[in-house]
């Protein structure tokens, strides 16, 4: 499933990979052609989020 299947259905929101989040602390969106792995864990976050910094405690 490409990540942009799963936006079109979460209208506002994007996806973004945990493990980036963890190493970066740093909310960035997948592209929509890129393809989702399975086993590997995404978080859906409102578009508004993209390229904040996330806190200690959402992490």
């Amino acid at each position: 499933m490409k990540s942009a299947e799963l936006m079109i259905e979460l209208i506002g929101h994007v996806i973004t990979p945990a493990v980036e989040l963890l190493r970066t602390q740093r909310i960035t969106a997948l592209r929509a052609d890129e393809e989702l792995i399975a086993g590997k864990v995404y978080l859906v976050v409102p578009v508004s989020r993209v390229n904040s910094k996330a806190s200690e405690f959402e992490i």
